[in-house]
């Protein structure tokens, strides 16, 4: 027998009671709402151990997701408090990357949150984690948070890293016309010499955007 619950769907199949869950947007009132259902319909299942079981299960299920939905929120908009008490909780959940791939440094960094990136900077496992489209120096780079920039430089941060572009923190500062940082970057090591997947350097988009500063910077 099926017991329906709004966006969960529980089907009793022996010795096992299977959730299939199909809504995240409130772990906390669906893992209520589940545990009343169960309680109220506890006559079409097996027998009162499972019913602890399944209830031990989702709490651990939701509770993790939660917590990493957290992690996210606090990244872009919390306080450091907020992130040092889920960081002394659940130390890991910092290195935790979203279905974006994006972690909480370059979400916190991106989005202009420097004090809750400075407190990550120091604390996460890779420094230099790519997602793909970017790493923590670029995100850096493209919110222009020097701040940011001089902390992961100081911590040796990869500077020559690419995105799926091939393109480097330094070619995004130059394209965006950053000026002051293309100069940080420079002066810090940053490559000028590497070239994206077009064949383009820093120099090269220095010339195209006609930017004399930089190219005199990026020309020596």
């Amino acid at each position: 027998m099926a017991v329906l619950l709004n966006s969960f769907s529980f089907q009793v199949s022996g010795i096992l009671l299977l959730p299939k869950v199909n809504d995240f947007s409130d772990p906390e009132q669906k893992y209520r709402e589940l545990r009343n259902s169960i309680i109220k319909n506890h006559e079409y299942l097996p027998d009162m151990k499972k019913i602890i079981f399944i209830l031990t299960l989702l709490f651990t299920f939701f509770g993790s997701y939660s917590q990493q939905t957290d992690v996210f929120d606090i990244a872009r908009k919390g306080t450091v408090e907020q992130m040092r008490t889920l960081y002394e909780k659940t130390p890991e959940i910092i290195n935790s990357v979203n279905d974006k791939k994006s972690s909480p440094l370059i979400l916190s960094t991106y989005l202009g949150n420097t004090a809750v990136a400075l407190f990550l900077a120091d604390k996460v496992k890779n420094i230099d984690y790519n997602s793909g489209y970017g790493t923590a120096v670029m995100a850096a780079v493209m919110s222009a948070d020097i701040a940011v920039l001089q902390k992961l430089i100081s911590l040796k941060a990869n500077l020559n890293l690419t995105d799926v572009h091939g393109k480097t923190a330094l070619m995004y500062a130059v394209f965006f016309n950053k000026n002051e940082i293309a100069q940080l970057l420079v002066k810090s090591g940053a490559d000028k010499n590497l070239k994206d997947k077009d064949g383009k350097s820093a120099l090269d988009i220095a010339q195209y955007n006609k930017n004399t500063d930089l190219i005199i910077l990026l020309d020596q």
